[in-house]
């Protein structure tokens, strides 16, 4: 059985050494698994070069979203001479290991809930009632007791809030709700049960001059009852995990070697991350790869992939699982590579978002093979409430998008929400 866990925030001897029973518990069981060191990127890729052969295809065309962008460059550097047109979207840094990438996304996620949704709130405060100040909406997250982070958490995760620009506004809400229900469990310290507090939520005020978004808000405060409640006293679990986790620890720790096999070098890095980024900070210090016992492929050198057609990378500004530092790296080691930051943006995924800039560059990439400038940009359409084509922004198909492609971009999505509230990294 896991060890029930409080949030990776809680630093406390028995918090930490629960994180590190249960992944040590977690790699254990998927170790005993005989197909485990077969499953890895080099596999993938040399499956992916088999489909393109039996397909009778010359050169290898694709789009890489996330993880796909690792395997897509994994690719580029075994078979350079193969690659045709290659969008790597929302890269990670495919630079060196591949658990840089884990350590990296809790500065991205908190930078977005502090530097994104916070300022979006703060401009707007006749929607969401928490003031003007974004430093003080900014603190209202690091002043939540660890269950209230819990919940918070959940309900993140449930509605995308850092995987999705057209989320801001409901990020933002979830901040206010937050900060309610903070401020009511605050005003009545002996609440203690779920009916109660409904209760006593039902008479707060969240927006007084707004009642549609007063009650939204409080909707989303009601939301995170159960799971407050449940946070103080969580449960041991069975060790398991979903097929798509376990295949994503599995290839994470088979595909190169941990950035460090000392479980106290991940201890001590959570303690440091937990105090800058309380929202996912601490969760670094669970570290499966630790006592995985090293990779079961060696990664083939990137210096490899410049000898490639060009590739063509997408990023958003401010992507929180993917973080721009780590594509930027990425971008300066492929001297081939033709990178498009979206500006004003968080979107994990840029291909599914309807970014008409965006669309025109990668159907120019694919017809015809041309690129933009080395580096260049195309703006976010502008964010809820901020323009008269906030609708427009929201839509789902761009201006003359067939039926069939506003679906398949809407599968996407929903592909990427799943993935993003699977709990999974990248």
């Amino acid at each position: 059985m896991l060890r029930p866990e409080h949030h990776s925030s809680d630093r406390s001897e028995a918090n930490v050494a629960a994180m590190l029973f249960n992944a040590n518990a977690l790699g254990d069981a998927c170790l005993r698994n005989p197909l485990v060191k077969y499953i890895n990127t080099d596999a993938t890729v040399r499956d992916m070069d088999l489909i393109r052969e039996l397909l009778g295809d010359a050169k290898f065309n694709y789009v890489g979203i996330s993880y796909g962008t690792w395997l897509g460059a994994w690719y580029a550097s075994l078979f350079p001479e193969r690659v045709g047109r290659v969008v790597l979207d929302s890269s990670m840094d495919v630079t060196g290991n591949i658990d840089v990438n884990v350590v990296m996304q809790p500065m991205a996620m908190q930078r977005v809930l502090d530097e994104f949704i916070s300022p979006f709130a703060a401009r707007h405060p006749d929607r969401f009632g928490i003031g003007t100040d974004a430093a003080k909406i900014a603190n209202v997250y690091r002043a939540l007791p660890e269950p209230m982070r819990v919940a918070f958490g959940q309900q993140a995760g449930l509605h995308a809030i850092l995987s999705k620009t057209n989320r801001v506004a409901k990020g933002a809400q979830l901040i206010a709700a937050a900060r309610g229900m903070n401020q009511v469990l605050i005003d009545n310290p002996g609440i203690d049960d779920s009916r109660e507090l409904d209760a006593k939520l039902m008479e707060y005020e969240f927006v007084p001059d707004s009642f549609g978004d007063d009650i939204e808000i409080r909707g989303m405060a009601q939301a995170m009852i159960e799971p407050y409640f449940r946070a103080f006293t969580p449960t041991p679990s069975p060790v398991e995990l979903s097929t798509f986790n376990s295949v994503f620890n599995t290839v994470v720790c088979n595909d190169t070697v941990a950035t460090s096999t000392d479980p106290q070098y991940w201890v001590k890095l959570g303690n440091e991350m937990a105090a800058s980024y309380p929202y996912e900070g601490g969760s670094v210090t669970r570290s499966l790869c630790a006592t995985w016992g090293g990779p079961s492929v060696a990664k083939p050198p990137l210096s490899r992939a410049g000898a490639s057609a060009p590739i063509l990378m997408l990023q958003s500004e401010f992507d929180a699982q993917t973080a721009t530092e780590g594509a930027r790296r990425s971008f300066d080691a492929l001297p081939q590579a033709h990178l498009v930051v979206v500006t004003g943006a968080y979107s994990h995924g840029v291909v599914p978002e309807s970014n008409a800039c965006v669309d025109a560059t990668i159907g120019t990439y694919f017809a015809n093979g041309v690129v933009p400038g080395r580096s260049s940009t195309c703006a976010e359409p502008p964010l809820p409430y901020e323009d008269t084509a906030a609708a427009t922004r929201m839509a789902k198909a761009s201006a003359g998008e067939t039926e069939e492609a506003a679906q398949a971009r809407e599968a996407l999505r929903r592909s990427l929400d799943a993935i993003s509230g699977s709990g999974a990294r990248f």
